[in-house]
């Protein structure tokens, strides 16, 4: 059975059901609408046992699942539970109320865990995502430039001197100092541009389906007049945030990088572009002697052909 359930206040106010008798049907059905819960019969013509959860876990990702089983067995439950399911009810014991508090308490546990897995990926000072979502985001968009021949830019942010503010000002300033300088550039920022804090002062942003490096430049550019322009007042400092940007850009269907090796190009960049003062930004270059800047060699990677300062 697909459910759909109107919950208000935690009460069921109304339910419609949908019946299906093979799992062939419930997968067509699930991926042409969406229901709030799944009531499974392990016991299909067309699928039996455990393997059935799988089949309707990928036919609808998000989806709770209540197991109704005619097998009292708890290995089974606790295997079916394994497999993805959010509760297992044996059908000699399930009566109407059991049912709808099972299916009940799925949807809540879901959307719990997926509040959980969302807060997971998301840096708690800046609220902004972190590591782990950069690194799903750009191994993502590296496989979706492979695949449609489109390129995806990388910029690598790191703070000019913020060691100092630390030092000078102390770790709550220096906070919100994170804050509000992640603030002004998100503003820079499109709906669609991924901009995530790495940890520390480091920051990135992720652009895909970028037509010519100039869209990453102009994307640098407005980062730098920005804060270039402010002045970030804290208690009572008056602080002027600069930054140092390294930029690579992937093109699709040329050549097929690694997240990582992506990452250590605009670092590369990044650092070249501090090594000039800062406030500016770098592009990195795959053409350029290994012998350009000695200072870069610890990280194995081609330097630079010119540094790009702003004003």
């Amino acid at each position: 059975m697909l459910l759909a359930a109107n919950i208000q206040q935690y009460k069921l106010i109304h339910i419609n059901i949908t019946r299906t008798t093979s799992i062939a049907e419930t997968e067509q059905i699930l991926k042409e609408r969406s229901f709030d819960a799944v009531i499974l019969d392990l016991t299909l013509p067309d699928s039996y046992g455990l393997s059935t959860i799988g089949r309707v876990r990928k036919a609808a990702i998000n989806t709770p699942i209540v197991i109704l089983s005619s097998e009292n067995n708890d290995d089974l439950a606790v295997e079916a539970i394994k497999s993805g399911a959010q509760d297992f009810l044996y059908k000699g014991a399930a009566q109407g109320l059991t049912v709808i508090r099972s299916v009940r308490y799925a949807i809540e546990r879901t959307k719990a865990e997926r509040k959980l897995k969302s807060l997971a990926k998301r840096d708690s000072l800046t609220q902004l995502p972190n590591r782990s979502a950069y690194l799903s985001q750009i191994a993502m968009g590296i496989g979706r430039a492979a695949r449609y021949h489109t390129n995806i830019g990388l910029l690598l942010m790191d703070l000019d001197k913020f060691k100092h503010i630390n030092d000078t000002h102390g770790h709550q300033v220096g906070d919100q100092f994170l804050i509000e300088v992640s603030r002004m550039v998100q503003q820079t920022l499109r709906n669609s541009d991924f901009f995530a804090r790495l940890g520390g002062d480091e920051f990135v942003i992720v652009i895909e389906s970028i037509a010519k490096i100039d869209e990453l430049q102009s994307v640098a550019d407005k980062i730098l007049n920005c804060l270039r322009n402010s002045i970030i007042s804290i208690e009572t400092h008056q602080l002027k945030p600069s930054v140092s940007i390294g930029i690579t850009l992937f093109q699709g269907g040329v050549n097929n990088p690694s997240p990582e090796l992506l990452m250590r190009k605009a670092d590369v960049a990044m650092y070249h572009s501090k090594e000039q003062g800062g406030n500016s930004y770098q592009l990195f270059s795959e053409s350029t002697n290994l012998d350009r800047s000695k200072s870069f060699e610890r990280f194995q990677s081609p330097p630079f052909d010119s540094v790009i300062p702003l004003g």
